[in-house]
């Protein structure tokens, strides 16, 4: 896919700015599978992914996402929440630096996603212990 553009580009440009999108594609491909990977892994067997910056946010955003109520409407862009920020699409209550360094904590989630019963915990968003086997 990225090498149509990178012909163009090299053809307007120039042959080595034709490789530099090349590898920008490439890198930025490579950067979105490897944090999907992470979203993905058990938190049991890797505690240690929600202490570090940056990437415990992409884990909170991917896991918010899939989250049953959220998944057509909020946090879209895993690698750089930019477009979630630019067009309101974050679950999250702050501009673009404060969102890529909210880590996992739902303390900034906007008021009007939070549920309006305060009777009834939500697991993801409570911090409340879920039966195994059941999903969120």
């Amino acid at each position: 896919m990225s090498i149509p553009p990178a012909i163009a580009i090299g053809y307007l440009i120039s042959a080595n700015a034709g490789y530099i999108a090349v590898l920008t594609m490439a890198a930025y491909y490579l950067m979105y599978e490897g944090l999907h990977t992470l979203s993905h892994v058990d938190d049991e067997r890797h505690p240690y992914l929600k202490h570090i910056p940056l990437i415990n946010t992409v884990r909170r955003m991917h896991y918010m996402h899939h989250v049953l109520g959220f998944m057509q409407t909020r946090n879209f862009n895993l690698t750089f929440p930019i477009c979630d920020a630019l067009f309101g699409t974050s679950d999250l209550d702050r501009g673009l630096v404060g969102t890529l360094f909210n880590g996992a904590t739902h303390e900034y989630m906007r008021k009007d996603l939070k549920p309006v019963d305060p009777n009834i915990p939500v697991p993801v968003i409570d911090d409340v212990a879920q039966p195994r086997g059941k999903p969120v």
